[in-house]
């Protein structure tokens, strides 16, 4: 599914940090440090496009630290090339960016995949079954 991930996550004093962690099953996870009592409010942005805000809880016992969780939206994980970043509501440059690289149907089941051709198999063995036993073998 896919290719290549790719993660940047610029520096800056002062300002919150975000640590891209985990890419699964359609959702991306990370770690935010923040300065202040409120953490900021995180946007997510896919190609360009603002596409939802990311969910940012606290952690226990950990002052300045949260989880972060965005779910991506279907279009993140189309063929090509696709650049997925985190901004504050009022920072325009990106805390974390990744680009995904997907080859292929990057929505694909592979169980449904298995199953399908299991199916098909099936369907040639039947076919060649009733083949073999339509002809005369020595």
């Amino acid at each position: 599914m896919k290719d290549a991930v790719e993660t940047r996550a610029p520096v800056r004093a002062g300002q919150p940090a975000l640590e891209l962690t985990t890419l699964a099953a359609g959702a991306i996870e990370g770690r935010l440090s923040a300065p202040g009592e409120v953490p900021p409010r995180l946007r997510l942005v896919v190609n360009g496009d603002d596409v939802g805000e990311a969910e940012v809880l606290a952690d226990p016992g950990a002052r300045g630290r949260y989880s972060v969780r965005a779910t991506l939206p279907p279009t993140a994980l189309t063929p090509g090339v696709q650049v997925i970043a985190f901004r504050t509501a009022d920072d325009p440059a990106p805390l974390a960016e990744i680009t995904l690289s997907v080859q292929g149907d990057g929505l694909l089941d592979l169980g449904a995949e298995v199953a399908a051709l299991r199916a098909e198999l099936e369907i040639l063995r039947t076919a060649f079954r009733r083949h073999v036993a339509g002809t005369d073998l020595p």
